[in-house]
């Protein structure tokens, strides 16, 4: 688990005084794997694992491409290449969200090259009304029943409210850390390294140190140069691309990202049945592109716009995610009839791809400083 990436990831957070490297999580650990925000982490808490957001190691895809096309998804092809080279064997058992096409072929694939793997598919689904919800509470329920068969420990509905207050306390920290990086009291890269290792820490341990963390810092507002930039679209797990932009003078005050403050949005009740508050809050909060509600979308980014004085978007997409897409047009309209511009990006999730889109960033930055 400690790779190249989480050690440079906590040298940086332990360069502005985060000391959480005790709280990694280790293969020996009890590790179960999810790969989206619409993942229910509480379920997995409460069986008595510890949830585990994997990340592809970004290298050039060898063995997956025997599976899966080669015009799918190169996050998801990434992760399915790590799996069959062994690097994700520390696993004990791996939920799949049908959040895409591609996800779902990643189950197909899954489930025939590792036949002995614990696997479970969530499906989502892309409305947002009370059958939704129904459904997905539904899908949830049969989601804890195979977790308590298999699991460390059986969930119980106390079990449960006890770790759904957990990854409460997170939401809570991670409001604070967005606004502390729309103040600029912390760097957009600080905020986006802090985000990632929420998923890589002992939760319980994790929300502690960075409540102390946060405690030295004031609200008030930082003067400082540079744009001020909303990072949206899809999937970005890795720092390098948001020290590039920053270091081309742009301020990511808000990130809206999967692996932003999206996945942390909305808190779950603690009151009435523990399924259908969770089903409530996974299917109603903050919208990706998968969702058929645009206008929900639109309204979450044009708040998150609003209340940070963005200047512009910079609007990521990985090659091949057809959500994200047909996304774009829909939301590089909104923002521009606001007089906000949009940059999007491409990108291939490869380690060291992302340096040829400096030269476009640090023109998008510039045009908006005039």
């Amino acid at each position: 688990m400690k790779d190249k990436i989480i050690n440079e990831t906590l040298g940086e957070l332990e360069k502005v005084g985060l000391e959480i490297s005790d709280c990694i999580l280790n293969k020996e650990d009890r590790l179960f794997g999810w790969l989206c925000s619409y993942t229910p982490e509480e379920i997995i808490h409460a069986a008595g694992f510890h949830p585990v957001r994997i990340r592809g190691e970004g290298n050039p895809v060898s063995r997956a491409d025997g599976l899966l096309h080669t015009n799918m998804c190169p996050f998801v092809r990434s992760v399915l290449d790590d799996a069959m080279e062994g690097e994700l064997d520390y696993l004990s058992g791996m939920v799949i969200a049908n959040s895409c096409d591609a996800m779902r072929r990643l189950f197909d694939a899954w489930s025939v090259f590792r036949k002995d793997d614990t696997l479970f598919l969530l499906d989502p689904p892309k409305g947002s009304g009370d059958l939704a919800v129904l459904n997905y509470a539904d899908q949830l329920r049969d989601f804890s029943r195979t977790l308590s068969e298999s699991g460390p420990a059986k969930i119980t509905d106390p079990s449960l409210a006890g770790s759904i207050g957990i990854f409460n306390k997170t939401r809570e920290l991670m409001a604070e850390v967005s606004i502390l990086a729309g103040n600029r009291a912390l760097s957009g890269y600080t905020a986006f390294n802090i985000m990632q290792m929420a998923g890589r820490c002992n939760r319980e341990v994790f929300n502690q140190r960075l409540g102390q963390f946060l405690e030295k810092f004031s609200r008030e507002e930082i003067a400082e140069n540079g744009v001020r930039i909303m990072l949206a679209g899809c999937i970005i797990d890795r720092p390098d691309l948001i020290r590039l932009i920053e270091d081309v003078g742009a301020n990511i005050v808000a990130n809206e990202l999967c692996t932003g403050i999206r996945q942390f949005d909305q808190m779950v009740s603690l009151d009435g049945d523990p399924y259908q508050a969770l089903a409530e809050r996974y299917i109603r909060r903050a919208p990706c592109a998968r969702m058929i509600d645009i206008e929900h979308r639109k309204k979450y980014l044009h708040g998150l716009a609003e209340k940070n004085r963005i200047d512009g978007v910079i609007y990521y997409i990985i090659k091949f995610c057809d959500n994200y897409m047909w996304d774009f047009p829909i939301i590089k309209k909104t923002f521009e009839e606001e007089g906000i511009p949009v940059l999007d990006v491409e990108g291939e999730y490869i380690k060291g791809s992302y340096g040829p889109f400096k030269t476009r960033i640090q023109a998008f930055v510039e045009s908006l400083k005039g």
